[in-house]
């Protein structure tokens, strides 16, 4: 099982954020055998997403892993900040 990682930081760096009991987020594509485990991460403000795939080419996934790996970090800082009033 394949395993692409994307890294981070929460910007401004006004204090270390830290979600770290996130849930699994699974994306199957239509009309395509892939499927995509994400799991993000934040200790002290560095971001990191994992996804563990059922296959990969670089050529035909990487710009839409990294799109779905973009919206979800950017969902769960925006969840925390809202939640803690900060936004």
């Amino acid at each position: 099982m394949p395993t692409v990682l994307f890294g981070g930081t929460v910007r401004p760096p006004i204090f270390k954020l830290h979600l770290l009991t996130l849930p699994m987020i699974r994306y199957a594509w239509p009309g395509d055998d892939l499927t995509a485990d994400f799991t993000v991460n934040v200790r002290d403000s560095r971001l990191e997403v994992r996804c563990d795939l059922t296959r990969f080419d670089k050529a035909e996934h990487l710009s839409m892993l990294s799109m779905h790996a973009y919206d979800l970090a950017r969902a769960a800082v925006d969840s925390f900040c809202f939640l803690a009033e900060l936004a």
